[in-house]
């Protein structure tokens, strides 16, 4: 009798179940660069192996079926939805749950920017940029999706330096202290979505002052550019030189002769004997014996003839000297 009892019992329990299968609460979305995820919770007392029904809209016909408590959807982005979930057990429905409204370009969750610092002197150079979107959604880039902006807050220690705002996905910071460390986050601005995400607080040195190189750089230059072009000049010239380049054409035979070397030779002298006539040798004599005499007019007019006799006789001499044959020792 007992048995009969717990059969029928165990016949009638399910029945029970379905006839109070509660609705599934907590129904959102999360939603991350239109990547987007539909989650619930099963309702209080909810059986194992029970399917979900979900409507994206109010009268949407066209129902989702899952088995388990979440669901990626594939949804367009300047739509909006009313998203609602029902279980379904051994052909029985449970309430439908509580509406969860969600629009994918105003409501997912813009991830923080990826942010790279790298000093330069005394100012650091940002690079910035928006996480991908999902492939589902079309969208190749974020940051052109919403026009958005970047601002940029900047700290030294626990000091803030500023925030600078700009769309460009570079900045530089300038005029800072150089060898010293800055941190700095970067926030996304969106007109049509406030759900975004700051970077985390990223720091960097700026470059220590470095000695000027540019006089050590010009002077290896200037020097090896005179090695590079003195050296094949240098080298055209010996060759040109010893020629072997743009070598001369022959001499005339008349030109070899000529520029052979001279010999240096001292030409020999020829004394030529002199000879004194006994005439002039009396004459002279006489005019000495005659000094203490008065001269006379007749007497002045001689000597001056014997003086000339004498003169063309040297010059006599000289020249017969001169038309002598030059005869060299052999």
């Amino acid at each position: 009798m007992h048995c009969l009892v717990l059969a029928l019992f165990s016949m009638l329990l399910p029945d029970s179940v379905l006839a109070s299968l509660p609705a599934p609460v907590n129904v959102s979305v999360i939603s991350v660069n239109f990547h987007h995820v539909l989650r619930w919770d099963p309702g209080p007392g909810t059986p194992p192996g029970t399917q979900y029904m979900i409507s994206k809209r109010l009268d949407d016909k066209r129902r989702l079926n899952s088995t388990t408590t979440s669901l990626k959807l594939k949804l367009k982005n300047y739509y909006k939805y009313h998203l609602n979930v029902q279980a379904y057990y051994n052909q029985t429905w449970s309430p439908v749950s509580n509406k969860y409204t969600f629009s994918p370009f105003k409501d997912t969750t813009i991830g923080p920017p990826k942010v790279s610092l790298a000093g330069c002197g005394n100012c650091i150079q940002i690079n910035m940029s928006l996480p991908e979107a999902d492939r589902s959604s079309g969208i190749n880039d974020i940051q052109k999706f919403f026009t958005a902006y970047f601002r940029i807050f900047c700290r030294r220690g626990k000091e803030a330096v500023g925030s600078y705002k700009t769309q460009n996905k570079s900045f530089t910071l300038d005029n800072l202290n150089r060898g010293t460390e800055y941190c700095v986050q970067v926030h996304t601005e969106i007109s049509q979505n406030k759900n975004t995400e700051p970077s985390y607080w990223k720091c960097t040195f700026t470059s220590i002052m470095e000695p000027r190189r540019d006089p050590l750089i010009l002077g290896a230059g200037a020097a090896l550019l005179i090695v590079v072009m003195g050296v094949p000049i240098t080298f055209v010239f010996c060759l040109y030189y010893t020629g072997f380049l743009c070598k001369l054409k022959a001499l005339p035979t008349t030109l070899t002769a000529l520029s052979q070397g001279y010999t240096l030779t001292p030409e020999g002298t020829i004394s030529d004997p002199v000879s004194i006539s006994p005439q002039i040798g009396k004459e002279r004599k006489h005019n000495k014996n005659t000094k203490s005499l008065p001269a006379t007019g007749n007497e002045e007019e001689e000597e001056e003839e014997d003086d000339e006799e004498e003169i063309n006789v040297y010059i006599g001499h000289m020249i017969s000297y001169q038309e002598l044959p030059q005869v060299l020792p052999s």
